[in-house]
């Protein structure tokens, strides 16, 4: 019974792959970490991209602990008085006081 599934799941598998979109087939596989995944994205991402920092675990930003808390008190009054649409009131509350202007 085991076999009959083990091998069910592999052509099925490689059944999906052949079908899917050869652009595709790379987003299914990735050496990245969640916490590189975290960083990059704080590096390479546009403002609203960043601001998701404070929704992944502590532990993905404390290399970068210092860079984000420029980032936010930098941006804070600009975005105070542009408010774009992921500078919510959870957002803020998001944020750890002693990174808050």
């Amino acid at each position: 019974m085991m076999l009959y599934l083990g091998a069910s799941f592999i052509f099925l598998l490689v059944v999906f792959l052949l079908l899917i979109n050869r652009e595709y087939r790379n987003t299914f596989f990735s050496f990245e970490t969640g916490g590189e995944m975290t960083r990059r994205v704080f590096f390479e991402g546009t403002n609203i991209m960043k601001a998701d920092i404070f929704y992944r675990n502590k532990a993905f930003r404390k290399p970068i602990e210092g860079k984000v808390k420029s980032w936010v008190k930098e941006g804070w009054a600009t975005w105070d008085e542009e408010k774009p649409e992921w500078f919510t009131d959870q957002w803020k509350a998001s944020v750890p006081e002693d990174m808050k202007p």
